[in-house]
């Protein structure tokens, strides 16, 4: 049998054996002892080639990419605690893999994917990390493009649609901890692609700007009934809070001043609970958008400590409602703009200000 490389030499075997239905535990055995002579081979024949090393070097997927299928990472599973069902279900099951491709992560590609708990390197390759059951559900079910899954066997085993990601990759809860950002790690990690239409990017300087939509861009102020602009808020689970709330009210639309916290910050990811998924955020020079906005006729609200009770006011749709941050409020230059200023009564007289995603939720309500 003539072969080019080790990954025909491997593909032809992986072939011939799976043409037979008697494969049993001493043929896995027997994968693995060929499979390590073909590596052996691979790598004398090669021994000048910085090939591995250049893929390994370059962006992580193209590592991932490489053509090095591992057949012990096929038949691993006949070692897992589902062997019985496994070997009952046989080739249907083998094939389930082979299409989800759950291979194993190398430590070169751990350490890559591991890269990605730092802020910078996610807004420079425009990524962000998501975890957790609840939120990969969303992800899963979201139309954002999904790059990676790190999972455990459990989780991959009860989550078929996991198969849409680009590199699936089966964990160890020791692997997992090495990813995870959080205190205590949950079944799966997912690096997802962001969507250009969020408008937010890093410049030279290391601030953000927006790409497009300085006046508006990809928002239409007459479409729904209110579109929420934050002022400089900074604590990420603010942030993320509000947009549960816009979720919840269906509110699609929610623009931000440049100094507002990244909406994908991990805190704000992780606060979001899904809504991430079904919210567009978009970062603007956000004194010119109130302009363009009162130039259309839109009715804009700021919450603030100076203004008229919300509960007497008169709120209409479509309209603007502007948040403020947690200790300065709303900026002059975007307070000088707003049509009405709404205020929240301090009926205890005890409390020095309101939580700045409680004031948001109050008024919201009175919009709907």
């Amino acid at each position: 049998m003539r072969t080019e490389n080790y990954t025909d030499a491997v593909a032809s075997f992986q072939f011939s054996v799976l043409s037979s239905p008697l494969y049993s535990f001493f043929v896995i055995e027997l994968i693995e002892l060929i499979e390590l002579l073909f590596q052996i081979l691979f790598r004398k024949r090669n021994a000048n080639s910085n090939e591995l090393a250049d893929a390994s070097a370059r962006f992580p997927f193209s590592a991932f990419r490489f053509p090095l299928p591992s057949l012990r990472s096929h038949f691993s599973v006949f070692r897992s605690p589902y062997k019985k069902t496994i070997l009952q279900g046989g080739t249907i099951f083998y094939f389930f893999r082979r299409f989800v491709d759950m291979s194993s992560l190398s430590k070169n590609q751990l350490k890559a994917l591991a890269a990605y708990r730092i802020q910078k390197r996610c807004d420079e390759e425009g990524v962000f990390v998501v975890e957790g059951e609840k939120m990969c559900h969303e992800a899963l079910a979201s139309d954002h493009k999904i790059l990676a899954i790190c999972a455990t066997a459990d989780y991959l085993a009860t989550t078929p649609n996991a198969n849409i990601a680009d590199n699936v990759y089966e964990v160890s809860s020791e692997q997992l901890e090495r990813l995870s950002s959080l205190r205590t790690p949950n079944k799966v990690w997912m690096l997802v692609e962001r969507k250009a239409e969020s408008g937010e990017r890093r410049a030279e300087s290391g601030k953000r700007k927006a790409e497009s939509g300085l006046r508006g861009g990809s928002f239409d102020l007459s479409e729904g009934r209110l579109v929420l602009a934050l002022d400089g808020l900074q604590d990420p689970g603010n942030m993320g809070t509000i947009m549960r709330t816009a979720d919840w009210y269906g509110i699609r639309h929610i623009v931000c001043s440049h100094d507002t916290v990244s909406v994908y910050n991990p805190k704000v990811v992780q606060a979001t609970m899904g809504a991430i998924f079904r919210t567009r955020v978009e970062y603007v020079d956000l004194a010119e958008w109130i302009d363009e906005a009162n130039k259309k006729g839109i009715a804009t609200y700021g919450a603030m400590l100076d203004g008229t009770d919300y509960r007497s006011a008169t709120l209409q749709g479509p309209a603007v409602l502007v948040v403020g941050n947690e200790g300065r409020g709303i900026s002059a230059p975007v307070a000088a703009r707003l049509h009405q200023r709404l205020t929240i009564p301090n009926v205890g007289g005890t409390c020095e200000s309101l939580n700045a995603a409680v004031a948001t939720a109050i008024l919201v309500s009175r919009f709907f």
